[in-house]
Order: structure tokens, then sequence, then C-alpha cells
């Protein structure tokens, strides 16, 4: 197991709409997900190499870029599997080239607002 290990200014959310604020945190990274932002970091972690940004601000995030939706008579369960795939995966943003009708682009900004996410939707 690879931690990296950030410092700096965190600002993440912890549910959709609330932000949480930081100041000289720590963001733990092992495998590639984030294992948690600390305020103090914990002891087990004090041997590690920390990439420290100062007072620079930390937001972590992933974001998807160019992600098609499928559009058909099932738009809504395949709406609602993109959404956990993307939540899952630790997306926060992403630019989703939406449906053909208006509609079903609606329905799908609904849908990813519902879990959480942000993500820009064209039509």
């Amino acid at each position: 197991m690879c931690e990296r290990i950030f410092r700096g200014n965190i600002v993440f959310s912890t549910e959709f709409g609330k932000l949480k604020i930081i100041e000289g945190g720590y963001i733990v990274v092992a495998d590639n997900k984030i294992v948690g932002v600390y305020s103090e970091l914990p002891s087990i972690y004090k041997g590690a190499r920390v990439f420290d940004f100062g007072k620079n601000l930390i937001i972590p995030g992933i974001a998807a870029l160019d992600l098609e939706v499928p559009d058909s008579l099932y738009a809504e369960d395949s709406f609602l599997a993109i959404s956990r795939k993307l939540r899952r995966s630790g997306v926060t943003r992403s630019i989703v080239e939406g449906a053909s009708s208006v509609n079903s682009s609606i329905l799908l900004m609904d849908t990813i607002a519902e879990a959480g996410l942000g993500a820009y939707i064209s039509s």
C-alpha cells in the first residue's frame, strides 16, 4: 500500500451542500483512494512523506470529462446507474453529453443532483 500525504488548507464536502475547512490539515491517500482527512496527522503515518502545500488550498475531488449517456426507453435506470458509478468512483464533477431530448436531459440533471454530484449537462 503506497501512501501519499498532502498538507495544506483543505476544503471538502462530506455531504451535498455543506463544506468543511481544515486549515493546515492532512489528506492521506492509499491505493489511489482518500483514506482520511485530518486536522492532526495520526501517529501511524508519522514516518510517511508529506507533500506540504503550505497555505495553499487543497480541494479533493475527481473530474470526469466527456461522459456520454445512453438515450433509451430505460433512461431513468441508466441515469441512476451512471450516478451511482460516478459517486462510488469518487467523481465529484463531470461534463456529460446529455440525452437527445430535453426531458431526458432534465431527468439526468435531477438524477445527478440527487446523488450529490455536480455536472455540466449538454444537450
